[in-house]
């Protein structure tokens, strides 16, 4: 037999059609291994909670952390506002106004979802309008 000679017609729709199917084969394998792996990635949503089963915890606060000095609000202040963030990021804050304070909280609670009752805004504002407002009455 010669490997050089020209094949019929029907030998080459043959060739064509088996190689056509191995490369259809070979594709639908490549999409069912990439299926199987990128399921792997997608994890399933958390079961839904109530919120009797949430708990709240204060974030640790680093060694260096700013002291805020004694004073009405602060136990409130410190409890409410380190569940969130350090008081590292409040003391790092310009010197703002009661009321500007209190738009701040405000938009903790209403933006961020913190976890302050409507009776504790103005004692935290007042509080940190005090010892860290624009002309501060406590601890300086």
């Amino acid at each position: 037999m010669d490997a050089y000679r020209s094949h019929s017609p029907r030998d080459q729709r043959r060739q064509v059609l088996v190689v056509g199917a191995l490369l259809l084969l070979g594709l639908v394998a490549a999409v069912f291994i990439v299926q199987a792996r990128f399921n792997l990635f997608i994890a399933a949503p958390p079961p839904p909670t109530n919120s009797s089963s949430l708990r709240s915890y204060a974030a640790a606060q680093p060694q260096d952390a700013p002291i805020f000095p004694a004073g009405n609000g602060r136990e409130v202040f410190l409890t409410r506002c380190s569940i969130c963030h350090s008081t590292a990021l409040v003391a790092d804050q310009p010197p703002l106004t009661a009321v500007v304070w209190t738009k701040e909280v405000n938009k903790m609670r209403t933006v961020y979802g913190a976890p302050v009752p409507e009776t504790d805004i103005a004692v935290i504002a007042q509080y940190l309008a005090a010892v860290h407002g624009p002309s501060p009455t406590l601890g300086r």
